[in-house]
């Protein structure tokens, strides 16, 4: 498994993400609303000038799957 920085993700990534955390979401709070793709996008893509975030992936070298956020 390989861990990647993600400094500015592309839509590929955001994508990915999305579908890693809605995955989640799914298994462990299945009564809840899933988050939207433009709501993951605002998250990843949004910025505070307070605040400084690292976002990292897992990924599967073999096939380039992202396996966890």
């Amino acid at each position: 498994m390989d861990i990647i920085a993600v400094d500015h993700p592309t839509e590929a990534q955001i994508r990915s993400w999305h579908a890693v955390v809605a995955g989640a979401l799914r298994h462990d709070q299945p009564e809840e609303p899933l988050p939207t793709l433009r709501q993951t996008t605002g998250f990843l893509t949004g910025s505070q000038l307070s605040s400084r975030r690292l976002l990292w992936t897992a990924v599967d070298p073999a096939d380039g799957t992202t396996v966890g956020v």
